[in-house]
C-alpha cells in the first residue's frame, strides 16, 4: 500500500480480475454474458523467507505483464462448460508457443473437495482450516506445511492421512485408494461426477493435455473449481513453471456485491443458484516466455552510426563501446555535419 500526495491510501494491483469483478457487480442487472481478453501489469510482493541473506531488504514488488481471459455467464449449463473451454485455449496457446522441451499437465481441485479432505481429518474449525489453507496458497515447503499440521494439534494418524490425501495426485481414474474411496463416498459423489463432466469436455473439446486431481491446488483469488498449468521439462535440469492458472472467482464478484450494499447476487427462482457465474484463466508473460520455443527467424543485422562533435568524443567513444560490447556493430564520426551530407551519404551507401 502506498500514499499518495493528498494522503490517500493507495495499492498497486495484484491482479486485474478485481477491476472486472466490480464491473460485472455494477451491471449485473444487464451483464448476462461476456467474454473478455485482458493485458495489464501487475504487480506480485516479494516473499522475505525467499530472499537471499545478502540481498538488501526492502524490495520493491515485481511488475508483472498477466493475460488474462474471463467468461460471465447467467447459464449453469454454460458455466459447466467454462473450465473445459478455458482449458481449450490454454492447449491453443501451449500448442503454439510453449517449446516441446516441456510436458505441460493440467492439475485441477474443488473446493469442496479440500473441504471433506480436512473434515474427513478432523480438521473441523474454521481458523484450523484457514491454516492449512494459507500455508498451500503460500507455497510454502514440506518442513513448513508440516509445522503448520502440528500446531492443528490433530491426531498423529490423522496428520499422516491429511498428508497422504494432500499428496494423493493423479488422473481421476488412478487416483490412490484412501483418495478414491472419499471421492466415491455417498457425501462427495457429486463432486466425483462434476471433475469426471469436466474431464471429459475437456478432453472431447481437444484438450491434449494431462489432467490430474491435486486437492492440495489452492488459489486466494479462485473458490471452488481451480485449475494450474505446470510446464515441466523433459530433457534439460531446468525447473518446472507454472504457465497458467484459472478457475470459478464468482466469490470475488459476491465480495464487489456487497461492497456496493447488496447483500447478495440475484438468484434464480426455479434452481436457486446464483445467477451470474464468473470463471477466467491468466497467463504471466514472462513464465510463458521462458518456457517458450526460440524463434525461427534469423536474428537480424544492426549497425549504428553515431555522430557527435569534437567536445563529445568521450561521451560517443563510451557510447560506441558499449554497443560494441552488446554485440552490436557501431561506426562513430566526429566533426560537425550537415543534415542534408548525412542523408545523402545515407542514401548513397545502401544504393
Amino acid at each position: 500500500q502506498l500514499i499518495d500526495s493528498s494522503g490517500l491510501v493507495i495499492a498497486l494491483r495484484c491482479s486485474s480480475r478485481a477491476g472486472f469483478a466490480r464491473y460485472i457487480a455494477r451491471f449485473h442487472n444487464t451483464l448476462n454474458r461476456m467474454r473478455r481478453w485482458d493485458i495489464a501489469t501487475v504487480f506480485r510482493s516479494v516473499d522475505p523467507l525467499t530472499i537471499h541473506p545478502t540481498t538488501p531488504t526492502g524490495r520493491s514488488p515485481r511488475a508483472l505483464t498477466e493475460c488474462c481471459f474471463d467468461i460471465v455467464t447467467d447459464s449453469q449449463c454454460e458455466a459447466e462448460l467454462a473450465v473445459p473451454e478455458l482449458l481449450v485455449i490454454v492447449q491453443e496457446i501451449v500448442d503454439r508457443y510453449v517449446s516441446e522441451d516441456y510436458r505441460c499437465t493440467v492439475f485441477l481441485n474443488d473446493s469442496e473437495l479440500l473441504n471433506a479432505v480436512l473434515t474427513k481429518c478432523n480438521v473441523q474449525l474454521d481458523e484450523d482450516k484457514a491454516k492449512v489453507i494459507e500455508g498451500l496458497c503460500s507455497n510454502s515447503s514440506r518442513v513448513r506445511l508440516q509445522e503448520r499440521f502440528r500446531s492443528l494439534n490433530i491426531e498423529s494418524d490423522k496428520e499422516k492421512l491429511l498428508r497422504s490425501y494432500l499428496q494423493s495426485v493423479g488422473p481421476l481414474n488412478q487416483l490412490g485408494g484412501s483418495l478414491r474411496t472419499l471421492l466415491c463416498s455417498r457425501e462427495l459423489r457429486h463432486i466425483h461426477r462434476r471433475l469426471e463432466r469436466i474431464c471429459g469436455a475437456a478432453t472431447t473439446m481437444g484438450v491434449r493435455m494431462q489432467i490430474s486431481i491435486k486437492p492440495g491446488l489452492v488459489y486466494p483469488s479462485y473458490s471452488g473449481l481451480v485449475f494450474q498449468v505446470l510446464a515441466e521439462p523433459t530433457t534439460s535440469r531446468r525447473k518446472a513453471s507454472v504457465v497458467a492458472a484459472g478457475g470459478d472467482f464468482s466469490g470475488v464478484v459476491r465480495n464487489a456485491v456487497a461492497e456496493m450494499g447488496r447483500t447478495m447476487m440475484p438468484r434464480d427462482d426455479e434452481s436457486g443458484n446464483e445467477s451470474r457465474h464468473a470463471f477466467g484463466v491468466s497467463f504471466v508473460l514472462e513464465k510463458l516466455l521462458s518456457v517458450s520455443r526460440s524463434c525461427d527467424v534469423p536474428p537480424t543485422r544492426v549497425e549504428v552510426r553515431g555522430l557527435a562533435t569534437h567536445r563529445q568524443q568521450l561521451i560517443g567513444a563510451r557510447i560506441g563501446a558499449d554497443l560494441w560490447r552488446s554485440g552490436i556493430q557501431c561506426s562513430m564520426r566526429f566533426g560537425e555535419f550537415s543534415h542534408e551530407s548525412i542523408l545523402d551519404e545515407d542514401s548513397s551507401s545502401y544504393d
